[in-house]
């Protein structure tokens, strides 16, 4: 398993791309809840998402509010593209709260331009062709300066929730009614879900080089008990197992945290 950068005219849609090569002795992944969302496209195996059902073979996958389990029938090979909050609306060209918890068919969302692509990433002679590839459409699909005002203003809304709410209705200028509609409209979740969340994600990059009380503070914790309770609900694991999985690579459930950390240099 293995992240990809993204091409640097791309690093405001996307966060780069992802190669995944489970072999058939893993039986699952495990993913934490995220904000972000995941565009995949599956070569070999069949996934089945716990309390969602099977997974298309190329998929975009939302937000998610809860951990995830995805069972695996053989071994998996697919490559994927991580997709920033900001971004998911634009590509969707609706408001990206409709996919928070689902995943739906590449082929009911993409528009036009991703008709073609599950064909030419089965045809592409290998991963580092296939990544261009999905690069390459998602370049075209953004394309233009209507998009990318779009996906300014939802990066503003994004940035603004990184502090006290109270602070991003002032930057903002609009009512914490208004800021609780805006998020749950374009990112599936209301204000405080989402900083939770994306504190959480924060935090599982820093566990790499970090742990207990030092990563909780670093990570905007009041203390190392508030990170180990989000832990537990929105990671399904406390912090050492969670580590201890992600150091073992493509072996453990938890690779996506491994990939995490790779992003995260």
């Amino acid at each position: 398993m293995r992240w990809v950068a993204p091409p640097d005219d791309l690093r405001p849609w996307t966060d780069g791309g992802v190669v995944v090569q489970a072999p058939a002795t893993l039986p699952a992944s495990s993913f934490p809840a995220m904000v972000g969302s995941m565009l995949v496209l599956r070569l070999a195996g069949a996934v089945h998402r716990a309390g969602v059902g099977p997974v298309p073979a190329a998929a975009l996958i939302g937000p998610c509010t809860r951990p995830s389990q995805y069972q695996h029938h053989g071994a998996v090979h697919a490559v994927g593209l991580l997709i920033r909050p900001e971004a998911l609306p634009v590509l969707l060209g609706v408001p990206g709260g409709r996919l928070v918890n689902a995943q739906v068919a590449l082929a009911n969302v993409g528009g036009p331009g991703w008709a073609d692509v599950p064909a030419q990433v089965q045809a592409a002679p290998d991963d580092e062709a296939r990544l261009g590839l999905l690069f390459n459409t998602l370049r075209a699909a953004v394309a233009g300066p209507e998009a990318d005002q779009y996906r300014a203003l939802l990066q503003g809304l994004a940035q603004a929730l990184q502090g006290p709410l109270d602070q991003a209705c002032r930057g903002l200028a609009t009512s914490r009614r208004q800021l609780e509609r805006l998020c749950r409209t374009h990112f599936g979740m209301a204000p405080k879900q989402f900083q939770t969340i994306a504190r959480l994600q924060q935090a599982l990059h820093g566990a790499a080089h970090s742990g207990g009380a030092d990563l909780a503070l670093q990570a905007g914790y009041y203390d190392q008990s508030h990170l180990a309770r989000d832990l537990r609900r929105l990671a399904g694991a406390p912090l050492g197992r969670l580590v201890q999985g992600a150091r073992q690579g493509a072996g453990t459930a938890h690779w996506p945290l491994a990939v995490g950390w790779q992003l995260s240099r």
